[in-house]
């Protein structure tokens, strides 16, 4: 599914202009990323939780240089899904 459909679907469902659902949506998602970057972490109920971890500083080999770099820690943002919702996917992939 991608930004179209989603517009779409939202302005059916809301009777709104696609052009709103398409605002909407757009302001919902870039609230997602403050609350992230403010909070660490967002819920998302029935699918999981997304978090920001920090990784750690690691030393990494380049094959096409023949030497040994080292990776800066850094941010990065994990899914962690719903034990739920991780049964429902194995049973419907079944």
């Amino acid at each position: 599914m991608n930004t179209t459909e989603i517009v779409i679907i939202l302005a059916r469902k809301f009777g709104i202009s696609q052009a709103a659902a398409r605002t909407l949506l757009r302001e919902r998602l870039n609230g997602f990323g403050r609350i992230l970057i403010e909070q660490k972490a967002l819920e998302l109920p029935g699918l999981g939780r997304i978090e920001v971890q920090q990784t750690k500083e690691r030393r990494q080999y380049i094959p096409g240089k023949n030497s040994i770099c080292v990776v800066p820690s850094h941010k990065r943002p994990v899914f962690k899904i719903n034990k739920l919702f991780r049964a429902r996917l194995r049973k419907d992939g079944s």
